[in-house]
């Protein structure tokens, strides 16, 4: 679960760069 967390907050902040929907896009990637 605290990985989940860490990989979340990494993945948004380069996600807001990239996209503004990286938790959409990665939950059903991963």
């Amino acid at each position: 679960m605290n990985l989940r967390t860490e990989t979340d907050a990494k993945m948004s902040e380069t996600g807001q760069k990239t996209e503004s929907k990286p938790k959409q896009k990665r939950s059903p990637n991963r």
